[in-house]
């Protein structure tokens, strides 16, 4: 029996991108990379999609998350921060933690990785209320990467333009946290070029009391693992970018050099 993914409706599927369509385009002879954790091929396609959501769905309350994600990403997230710069916007909470709970809901289930915490906020996702109080969202800022004097990368300073790298590619994994075993919270992060959105949802089918969420995401954040939070009153402040798009991708060009093309890159081979 075909049943959508969000409304639990059944009838016609349609097929849903993981990464959004409107981005798709922004690269449309695939300069940018997709990184989908435990996708058959790591390094992936950027037009890929799922089978699973209905017509209805997908034309209407999906496409709508994805048009205001485009919006916002011109508007504030289209170009990276420097070394000292910051970034104050203004943006619509609900419309930017429920697009980033959908690409990491459609990214969970295209792999088969665990969804159950995300598949609580199916409904939620294509309804009009609010989330609940306990899901956060934050931001972390991703800086174009220079070598310095030692062929090490670091965060470019405003008009440093030799051996500069942006940072460019839609990566969707977990936030996965050393000697952390508590399972009350799905973390996810999301990468739109130069800018990682961390996600945090607490399990709705448990009882969380504010006492546990407050002191969870306080470890976190002392720990620097979530900073700049897009809070609920729509204006935020991205404070200047700590690491750099090659820090950034080392994990994953030690696993995957050929995709990401570190082979023609000097310094990245040193590195790695």
């Amino acid at each position: 029996m075909n049943v959508c993914a969000y409304c639990g409706g059944s009838q016609k599927l349609t097929r849903e991108h993981l990464v959004p369509a409107w981005y798709v385009k922004r690269y449309p002879k695939g300069e940018a990379d997709a990184f989908i954790e435990r996708a058959r091929k790591a390094g992936s396609k950027l037009d890929m999609r799922i089978g699973d959501v209905c017509e209805q769905c997908n034309n209407n309350h999906l496409s709508e998350l994805d048009g205001y994600a485009k919006s916002i990403y011109i508007a504030s997230f289209s170009s990276a921060l420097r070394a000292g710069e910051r970034l104050t916007l203004s943006y619509d909470f609900t419309k930017l933690a429920k697009w980033v709970i959908k690409v990491s809901y459609n990214v969970a289930r295209a792999n088969r990785s665990e969804a159950t915490i995300l598949s609580q906020y199916a409904q939620l996702v294509i309804s009009d209320a609010p989330l609940p109080i306990g899901v956060r969202l934050f931001c972390e800022a991703i800086g174009p990467a220079v070598p310095d004097e030692l062929g090490l990368p670091r965060v470019a300073f405003p008009r440093e333009e030799e051996g500069l790298i942006e940072p460019e590619g839609f990566r969707v994994g977990r936030l996965i946290l050393a000697n952390h075993s508590d399972f009350r919270w799905c973390l996810r992060r999301l990468t739109l070029d130069g800018f990682e959105f961390r996600l945090v949802l607490p399990d709705r089918k448990q009882r969380i009391v504010d006492k546990d969420l407050g002191s969870f995401v306080d470890e976190l954040r002392e720990r620097k693992i979530l900073r700049n939070e897009f809070t609920r009153n729509g204006v935020a402040c991205i404070e200047p970018p700590i690491m750099d798009s090659v820090t950034l991708s080392l994990g994953h060009e030690r696993q995957f050099p050929v995709h990401y093309g570190v082979e023609k890159r000097d310094f990245f081979r040193k590195l790695i």
